[in-house]
Order: C-alpha cells, then structure tokens, then sequence
C-alpha cells in the first residue's frame, strides 16, 4: 500500500527537468528547469542556429549565470538564425538580467508583469502560463498548446512587422480585449477550465517563423 502511494506522488509532482521538442521547420524548443543541473543539455542548444529557450521556473546559481553570460556574449547566433528566451516572473531575478542582456538575434518574451521586463510582453496570466508549463511536461504536445488563432496571429505578427518596416512588435497588440458585450455573451463558457494554452511559447514560434517570410519580403 505505501508503495502505491509513493508511486502515486512520484508520477504526481510535476517534472521540471530539462527536455526537448521538435517544432518543426527547422525551429527547436529547449527547456532549462535548472542552469547547473542541465548545463550539457543548454551549451548544445546554444549550437542550434534556431532554437526557443525556455527558462521560465528555472533556478540557478551564481556561477552558472556568470557561465552563461560569458557563452552568450562569445557566441551570438548565426546572420539567419534567432534565440528566443521565454521567463516570467518565477524565473530567477538575477538570470532574466542577463537574459534581457540586448544582443544581436535574441529576444525575450514572457507574460507581462510589472515584476518583468522583456522585448515581448505576452498576456496571459500567472496561472494560466504554469498550466501550460507542467501540461508540456506531461506529454501535452506542443501543437495542442500554440493552437489557438495560429494563422490569424501569424498572419497579424506579419502584418504588424509590414507596417512597421520590417521591425519584429514589442506588444501583444493582437490579444487585445473583445468587448464587454462578447465577454458577457461567453461567460457561461467560462465555468468550465479551458484547456492550457502557452500564449507565450506560441508567440515565440510565431515569431521565428515569421521571420524568413519578411527576409524574403525585403
């Protein structure tokens, strides 16, 4: 009996170890749930040319930061290639600094908080953003958590980047609010838990791939 329960809580807690996803053309997702512990798996994800970097929750020390900083300033990626950092508030203080560090070909993108300052604000809340964190690690896949509106928010990134002169947006101008009247007609939807959505790993594979369109586009 106690074995079942131990089991029970192991297969139960959350898994914040590091792991990797194929999102497709070319684009890689990596989470690092702790810098020392998964030092290996990042200084690879570091030699990918495209690659979304997930920090968000992650813990480190001081001398894995300072590790860090040093790997980021020595190697920026590639002409083409593009590093997408995702925090949020729950990520260390000390490496969303570096992180946020501006270099050539990085951004980076979170929920928006006071208590955060990125490149791209996503908004989405608190709860909300952990779901989808710990929905990942539990085998969701990526497509079934980025899947709300794709191809409008891609077609408004590129849209928003035209309009601009090719420069990639740094607010979330397409999730704006609806109306008090639609919320009102969609509350009794809101009753029942939606399932998880990470608006902010989906707002970073838009990015990545919209990207090569507006290369060729100038």
């Amino acid at each position: 009996m106690i074995r079942r329960i131990l089991v029970f809580f192991l297969l139960s807690v959350p898994s914040w170890a590091a792991l990797q996803r194929d999102v497709g053309q070319g684009l890689v997702y990596v989470r690092i749930a702790d810098l020392t512990k998964d030092a290996a798996t990042l200084e690879e994800a570091l030699t990918k040319p495209d690659v979304v970097l997930d920090f968000r929750f992650a813990a480190a020390t001081v001398a894995s930061i300072e590790s860090l900083n040093l790997r980021l300033e020595a190697k920026t990626p590639p002409p083409k290639g593009l590093r997408l950092f995702l925090v949020n508030p729950q990520t260390d203080q000390r490496l969303a600094g570096v992180l946020t560090n501006e270099r050539p070909r990085e951004l980076t993108i979170g929920p928006a908080s006071p208590a955060l300052v990125v490149d791209i604000p996503v908004s989405t809340t608190e709860e909300e953003d952990r779901r989808a964190y710990e929905a990942l690690a539990a085998g969701t896949p990526v497509e079934k958590l980025t899947s709300s509106n794709t191809d409008k928010r891609r077609f408004d990134e590129l849209s928003l980047a035209h309009n601009r002169g090719g420069e990639i947006p740094t607010q979330d101008e397409d999730n704006q609010a609806p109306p008090p009247e639609a919320m009102e007609a969609t509350e009794p939807a809101k009753k029942e838990m939606a399932p998880p959505h990470d608006a902010v790993l989906e707002r970073a594979i838009q990015i990545a791939r919209s990207l090569p369109i507006l290369r060729k586009a100038s």
